[in-house]
């Protein structure tokens, strides 16, 4: 009788010895049959659902008191899910396979006059699902003419979920708007059903 003692190989048990090349075939199989079954979760994780797009050349006004959508992403670095389409939606990742995700947005401003701190001036990354629901937010105050303020975390995601990067800026001094020089979305996923 053969043993299984992990792995459901089936090893030879010592009396089953002289049997000798049936058993061998039958422990080949199985070591091929774990070796093909880790493999294929092994290429599963290395394939999670995963986008990041980027805004390589165009510029986005951001008027100053206002809660402003980052758009004009142009650039796909990468996407293995076809959660992107920049024909349709410049500011936008659309989750395709449920799961919890790890998502980040940033944006370079570049100001054409420094904001004094003193003066309030602060500027706050959100990263939102579906239009309302805020990921996560960070409040940078202003004390450089080049700001990149970014955003992370992470977030249950649910089939067809857009995912946007958003800015909102206020300050006494200047009356604005900021520009957008570059900027970037993106999501990865760490597992389904946690």
């Amino acid at each position: 009788m053969p043993q299984t003692p992990n792995k459901l190989l089936r090893y030879p048990s010592p009396a089953e010895y002289p049997l000798g090349d049936v058993n061998i075939e039958r422990l080949a199989f199985d070591m091929d049959t774990a070796d093909t079954a880790e493999d294929v979760l092994r290429t599963a994780a290395l394939r999670r659902p995963r986008a990041s797009i980027y805004q390589a050349t165009a510029t986005q006004s951001i008027a100053k008191n206002t809660v402003v959508t980052l758009t004009g992403f142009d650039t796909v670095v990468y996407d293995n899910n076809a959660q992107v389409n920049l024909g349709v939606n410049s500011d936008r990742i659309t989750c395709k396979t449920a799961g919890l995700y790890y998502v980040r947005g940033g944006v370079t401003l570049a100001t054409p006059t420094t904001p004094s701190p003193a003066a309030g001036a602060a500027i706050e990354a959100t990263l939102a699902v579906n239009g309302t629901q805020r990921l996560a937010e960070k409040v940078y105050a202003i004390n450089s003419s080049a700001q990149r303020p970014s955003v992370r975390g992470s977030m249950l995601l649910a089939v067809n979920d857009i995912v946007t990067a958003r800015i909102f800026w206020t300050a006494t001094n200047p009356a604005g708007p900021l520009t957008s020089s570059a900027g970037i979305l993106e999501i990865f996923m760490l597992c389904t059903n946690p």
